[in-house]
């Protein structure tokens, strides 16, 4: 097994959603199978509504929001956690 630690040296993506986006890993940072991402919104920022095949996590550290799964609207408050594929899923924080 091959071990890769990386530096975080890729700059955050500012995105018209009010939401900056920075990849933590992906293939280009050596990872096969597995992407991951930190977010930064803006009040009133979101994700807007799309589709994964696969699992989809999501972890709320500071503030709060709402994920919006299949119509049905969750709160998402800090230290939560959702797991799953989440069809047109929509967060927006507040």
């Amino acid at each position: 097994m091959s071990i890769i630690i990386n530096k975080l040296i890729d700059t955050p993506e500012v995105l018209e959603t009010g939401r900056a986006r920075q990849w933590l890993a992906n293939i280009n940072f050596g990872s096969q199978n597995t992407a991951v991402l930190q977010n930064y919104f803006e009040i009133g920022g979101f994700v807007p509504a799309h589709f994964h095949e696969v699992e989809e996590l999501l972890i709320c550290l500071e503030v709060k929001g709402i994920v919006i799964a299949d119509g049905v609207k969750y709160d998402f408050d800090q230290d939560d956690t959702t797991i799953g594929v989440i069809l047109f899923m929509k967060k927006k924080w507040f």
